[in-house]
């Protein structure tokens, strides 16, 4: 995210920006990218300096800027400041100055050799997850992560024979009742850890997707989870008699 911030910091220096637009543009940045939405007007003032858009300021005046600013409200924070209601309006003046979507490089969250060969909505949907959780966008992420286990379950059913099981009138069952009737181990047999990571895939996700106040961070999805994530992936795969050339 460094080096991201760093270009975000030369594009904004360019538009002469007061230094209180500069630092709501750094909290637009910061929910934008990073998902960390909070920051007090100490550390912005300390990124403002580090980045060269103005000198260390005066760390009382910028707090009663950021109080006046129109598109920055008080966080939950001590001493914090976020992007209010009406900072959706810097999206389109900022967005473009982040780049384009960018491939994932490092497969953090699964590995190329996991999808490659396989499907193609597979391939893309985790060149998606890596790619969003490389940039810092977890909520995406998360909803991502949540769409391919669902996908891969129904799959595993229908493979199994059972897909009139999770289905009412041809229509897939909610996935909260996929999940419990594949805990049942009627149909389908999963692993203990496969079932507790299917909660958790879906907990998360959903909260990424539809809690108001909510943002994933990179805790919500950390090592723990990216760990759990795959082994599920890996299960599913098999179950769905999906395998890579």
């Amino acid at each position: 995210m460094r080096e991201e911030l760093s270009r975000f910091g030369e594009a904004i220096a360019k538009l002469g920006l007061t230094r209180a637009d500069a630092a709501v543009a750094l909290l637009w940045f910061y929910k934008s990218v990073n998902g960390s939405h909070e920051r007090t007007p100490t550390e912005l003032g300390n990124t403002l300096a580090e980045l060269g858009l103005s000198g260390r300021p005066n760390t009382t005046r910028l707090r009663e800027a950021l109080r006046k600013h129109p598109q920055a409200v008080r966080g939950k924070g001590k001493d914090t400041f976020r992007i209010g209601p009406k900072g959706a309006a810097l999206d389109e003046a900022y967005s473009k100055l982040l780049g384009g979507p960018r491939r994932a490089t490092t497969h953090l969250v699964l590995p190329l050799d996991m999808t490659a060969g396989t499907r193609k909505y597979l391939e893309q949907l985790a060149e998606q997850i890596n790619g969003a959780y490389e940039s810092g966008y977890y909520d995406a992420a998360a909803v991502l992560c949540r769409r391919v286990a669902e996908s891969l379950l129904v799959e595993a059913f229908d493979v199994a024979g059972h897909l009139d099981k999770i289905q009412k009138g041809g229509v897939t069952l909610m996935f909260s009742d996929v999940i419990r009737i594949a805990g049942s181990g009627q149909y389908i047999k999963l692993g203990r850890k496969s079932k507790k990571a299917l909660a958790d895939v879906k907990d998360i996700g959903d909260r990424a997707a539809h809690d108001r106040y909510y943002v994933t961070t990179s805790q919500d999805v950390g090592d723990a989870f990216r760990r759990s994530f795959r082994a599920l992936i890996a299960e599913l795969l098999a179950k769905a008699r999906i395998s890579a050339p």
